[in-house]
């Protein structure tokens, strides 16, 4: 991991003036967070099972360190360095609230330009016609998704009528960054920063840049009232996870200042597989037997799956980062310049090479 351009350190430049405004202990305008660094790029996971998954995909590039005592880890050549290229965080909470309070401590710590959720997800196959025997069709286990859209599952009002489904103001995918997850999908190399647990695997994941549902309830029940009509009022999402309405809205109330505004996506690995109803036909028990004749319950399925499709995530998300990490950004008022970076894959342990 080495950089392009030597760039002035902006805690070189001097001691703000007496008129100068403050926030977080930084000038206004900074993108210097609460550590004195900013981070290009935040790599959001959320469970334990992802965090460790993810670090491995990205320290084939160098190792990483621990920036101060933030539980942020970050290249090890930059951990001392006013700009960092990307930083790998976990959140300390699952739920969409519980990762939207834990994206707020490092927003205000790193002040990135782009969060990416990076982890696992359930992929929704659906009938591809209402007549039976159903036809499925989706992602498939260890597959990636990439969010156009994050809908949240869990706001509506019941009525005698049915449920009706209500709304709320959030964030949504970038769409640069949609457009580099969609050119990184043409190229077709991503495949190639997969990393260990991909290691003899029969099948290479194919990548999905359709909707996601995020929810505060674990769907694990195909025939269950609430996943039937998420499945038939949603149904365009190919994924559904627990994290990323909480990373859009909070993202969404920064949008208070003419000096910031972070961007984000969601890239999801699919760990298992969530059955929904085609629109016009519910699925029924002798639907769901025939779907799951031999094989595993949904936990041991995700715990088979998980570090793959974490994995996976990540080293899609690498190629993404290495896209936008490679243009520089010019100066601008209250931050000086901002340099490319590049990766390379680089052995620390074996011939001790630090990039410049």
């Amino acid at each position: 991991m080495g950089h392009d351009a030597q760039v002035q350190d902006p805690l070189d430049e001097g001691t703000p003036g007496p008129t100068a405004a403050f926030e977080g202990g930084v000038p206004v305008g900074s993108l210097l967070g609460s550590t004195h660094k900013h981070a290009r790029f935040v790599v959001f996971t959320i469970t334990d099972k992802e965090f460790p998954e993810a670090r491995t995909v990205l320290e084939r590039f160098g190792k990483l360190e621990e920036v101060g005592e933030t539980g942020v880890y970050a290249p090890e050549p930059f951990t001392h360095s006013s700009y960092l290229p990307f930083a790998l965080a976990q959140s300390n909470n699952l739920t969409n609230h519980g990762a939207g309070v834990s994206l707020q401590r490092i927003i205000r710590q790193f002040r990135p330009q782009h969060v990416i959720v990076v982890g696992t997800a359930g992929g929704v196959q659906r009938p591809t016609a209402p007549t039976r025997p159903f036809t499925f069709q989706g992602p498939e286990r260890g597959d990636v998704v990439v969010s156009s859209y994050v809908h949240y599952a869990d706001y509506g009002k019941s009525t005698p009528e049915g449920f009706l489904m209500r709304y709320i103001a959030s964030e949504q995918p970038a769409y640069h960054l949609l457009e580099h997850a969609s050119n990184v999908k043409k190229a077709d190399t991503w495949r190639a920063h997969l990393g260990p647990s991909w290691a003899n695997a029969r099948d290479a994941p194919k990548v999905h840049i359709e909707d996601v549902l995020a929810g505060d309830t674990i769907q694990d029940d195909p025939l269950g009232e609430q996943q039937q009509l998420l499945m038939r009022h949603f149904d365009k999402v190919a994924a559904i996870e627990m994290e990323s309405a909480g990373v859009a809205r909070t993202l969404h109330t920064l949008r208070s200042s003419v000096h910031y505004g972070p961007t984000f996506v969601t890239i999801r690995g699919i760990s298992d597989i969530v059955y929904g109803r085609h629109v016009a036909a519910p699925l029924n028990r002798r639907d769901i037997r025939r779907l799951t004749r031999g094989r595993k319950d949904k936990t041991t399925e995700r715990a088979l799956w998980s570090p793959r499709a974490a994995a996976a995530a990540t080293a899609f998300a690498v190629a993404v980062m290495e896209r936008v990490l490679t243009q520089a950004q010019p100066t601008q008022a209250g931050h000086p310049a901002i340099p490319a970076y590049t990766f390379d894959t680089v052995d620390y342990y074996s011939n001790g090479t630090v990039p410049r």
